[in-house]
């Protein structure tokens, strides 16, 4: 018979301490370790969203919303003759009629736009502004901007 010495486990005792416990293991505050990682990283993934949604954000620009309100009243000056049937006089009526908002009639810098109605010897619209300084003329952000319906 063998002699056992003082490190002597039994094979099966020592197959039940290595075996895997049935319950996995919790971190200290009760989540699941897995529990834990996955709300960590949908923390990190938040954060680097709302980082870079911030990072992308751009002032807007005043040309480009400028020439975006110049086509749209343009384009709902026409959209005004189909519905009503005769072209509108002013931006007012427009407002009115609720077919564009208020804040859609000033250009980017704040000015109302100049609209001027449909003539019948020119066989158009027009819709503009005078650019940042408000005078006519000018270059650059200074320019005049114009859109023209039909």
């Amino acid at each position: 018979m063998r002699r056992k010495h003082a490190g002597y486990i039994p094979i099966r005792d020592q197959a039940l301490r290595t075996r895997q416990s049935p319950v996995p293991p919790r971190a200290t505050n009760g989540m699941l370790r897995l529990e834990t990682g996955l709300m960590a990283f949908t923390v990190s993934l938040f954060a680097v969203l709302a980082i870079s949604a911030a990072l992308m954000y751009r002032a807007p620009n005043p040309c480009a919303t400028t020439g975006d309100r110049l086509t749209k009243a343009a384009v709902v000056s026409r959209l005004f003759r189909i519905q009503y049937g005769f072209w509108p006089t002013n931006l007012d009526q427009m407002v009115r009629s609720g077919m564009i908002s208020a804040t859609d009639t000033n250009d980017g810098w704040g000015r109302p736009l100049i609209y001027a109605p449909y003539d019948f010897t020119l066989t158009r619209g027009t819709v503009s502004s005078h650019g940042s300084d408000g005078k006519p003329g000018g270059a650059g952000e200074a320019a005049d901007r114009q859109a023209t319906f039909w």
